[in-house]
């Protein structure tokens, strides 16, 4: 097993066709992957901060407001292609379906190219973090902790075939949306008002609060017996619950110090 698997994966998405069997099997061998990927990535947060301790920080604000824009208007279109899948499933299952129903999630041509686009997404997002590295900015717990769960969930999720990605990737590239455009005007001087980095960390604080109560829903359902029309993988599941747990907290505090603590001691 070795590293090339990703760019099969991203050829993949030049074919006239998008072939879900050929995608999930890509991704279950770069899951098997992931372990390299993971420790690569850990080395690069804290071995590029200490090379980069004694260097001089590099000037990217143009290819930082290039990147952030490219994902902002990936994330942009995501949400247009995805938000009709939403529609439909809400039509036919209700809310329960968005998140226990899978219908031709991964099958689609439409909806299933673009989790697939998402999942590879995950892995580019790791250049946040090295541009934080290069740029000699901070890369706190919650930002390198958050890349790497999701990433890894991201590609666990799709290996189990589950339901409950749909709605998380549709809050998150509406998010990301607004995120990336953020970082990408600030990167060319632009200053906002303290309130629009408060909303930012809002509209993630509520995708969080929204996801952990689906993923409540669904432990009731498996604790109740209840949970066989539910398309889960306990493994998933669970971890999954955790995570969102972990981001509220997370999330929650960094909000908390950010835009309560320091008003207050102001």
């Amino acid at each position: 097993m070795d590293g090339t698997v990703f760019f099969s994966m991203i050829s993949l998405l030049f074919e006239p066709k998008f072939n879900s069997e050929i995608a999930g099997a890509y991704v279950k061998q770069w899951l098997h992957f992931f372990p390299y990927l993971g420790l690569f990535y850990i080395i690069m947060v804290f071995g590029g901060q200490k090379v980069m301790k004694s260097r001089k920080a590099f000037d990217l604000s143009n290819f930082v407001f290039v990147w952030n824009l490219g994902f902002s208007i990936y994330s942009g279109i995501s949400t247009y292609k995805i938000f009709p899948d939403i529609l439909k499933v809400l039509n036919s299952h209700g809310i329960e379906g968005t998140y226990c129903h899978v219908d031709d999630y991964y099958s689609s041509q439409v909806m299933g190219y673009w989790a697939y686009i998402f999942l590879i997404s995950k892995t580019f997002e790791f250049g946040d973090t090295l541009l934080l590295v290069l740029r000699k900015k901070p890369v706190i717990f919650m930002h390198w902790y958050h890349h790497l769960l999701t990433n890894y969930i991201t590609v666990l999720s799709y290996t189990r075939y589950v339901a409950w990605p749909r709605l998380s990737i549709f809050m998150n590239v509406v998010v990301h949306t607004i995120m990336y455009f953020y970082f990408a005007t600030s990167a060319k001087g632009i200053k906002y008002p303290n309130i629009v980095r408060k909303f930012i960390t809002s509209i993630q604080l509520i995708q969080f609060a929204i996801s952990l109560g689906f993923f409540s829903h669904i432990t009731i359902k498996i604790i109740s017996g209840d949970d066989a029309n539910c398309e889960i993988s306990y493994d998933s599941h669970f971890l999954g619950l955790a995570m969102y747990l972990s981001y509220l907290y997370l999330f929650g505090r960094f909000f908390y110090k950010s835009y309560i603590a320091k008003v207050k001691k102001n």
